[in-house]
């Protein structure tokens, strides 16, 4: 319990138990994580790894991929944005920019 006090991070691992129509987390390990300098760091090289991609059967008009840009482009955030056309196997994964142009 040492590790739970205020302005503290923490990282919580455990299991999820919904006995008896209730939520609740039972936690098996706490470990302490470094100040917010450290950990803003860490995340900010955790979040470069993240992607969101978006799933496609075909391309679609030009006008529904030029909205998908604007949006993009007014919205940045923080990880890397895919679009994914097609299915399966067969489907094809390209960065947006590479269709913008």
């Amino acid at each position: 319990m040492p590790l739970l006090s205020d302005d503290k991070i923490v990282q919580v691992k455990g299991r999820l138990s919904d006995k008896d129509e209730e939520f609740k987390l039972i936690a098996e390990d706490l470990t302490e994580l470094p100040n917010d300098d450290v950990y803003g760091m860490a995340l900010s090289e955790m979040e470069k790894n993240k992607s969101v991609v978006l799933h496609m059967e075909r391309l679609a008009d030009k006008f529904i991929l030029n909205n998908i840009k604007d949006i993009l482009q007014k919205h940045p955030g923080n990880v890397q944005v895919y679009l994914s056309v097609g299915a399966g196997t067969g489907a094809k994964k390209i960065k947006p920019k590479a269709w913008w142009q």
